[in-house]
């Protein structure tokens, strides 16, 4: 019993990573959206959370209406954090006028070792694209001089 109560004290201790879907108002401008970006980031700094990464999904269709919306906003922030802060996050987000809905999940370390994998892969085949590429520039130099010394030859 006393190993259970240790274990779910030190949980929200250590840091893991996190991705949030945040799903704004569709109407928000430029100006509000970098103000409510930045007050995210203010809160994780202020909560010793790493910002890792922000993708703008843009404006997309929702399948059922929220807040008399039938479109909103979607960005998708990735950050580490003790799993207290989460609480923290996820209270002001309740509060912010522009924020409709938002989910937070865990990142698993297999998911992030697939992404790793997938990039590395990509990474190698445009390595080899560009060796072949620059194989076939040489073997059409060396053509075009052996064709140029044939030429002279004769």
């Amino acid at each position: 019993m006393a190993k259970k109560v240790f274990l779910e004290e030190i949980r929200h201790i250590f840091p893991k990573k996190y991705e949030i879907l945040i799903i704004l108002n569709p109407d928000i401008d430029e100006n509000k959206f970098n103000q409510f970006l930045d007050k995210v980031k203010g809160i994780m700094s202020k909560n010793n959370a790493e910002f890792l990464d922000f993708e703008d999904w843009g404006t997309k269709k929702l399948s059922y209406e929220i807040k008399k919306f039938n479109k909103g906003r979607f960005i998708v922030i990735h950050f580490e954090a003790n799993g207290s802060f989460i609480l923290e996050l996820e209270r002001n987000l309740k509060i912010a006028d522009d924020c409709m809905r938002f989910q937070t999940i865990v990142l698993v370390k297999n998911t992030e070792l697939k992404k790793e994998k997938e990039k590395e892969e990509k990474e190698k085949e445009e390595k080899e694209k560009e060796e072949k590429e620059k194989e076939k520039e040489k073997e059409e130099k060396e053509e075009k001089e052996n064709k140029e010394e044939s030429v002279v030859n004769e």
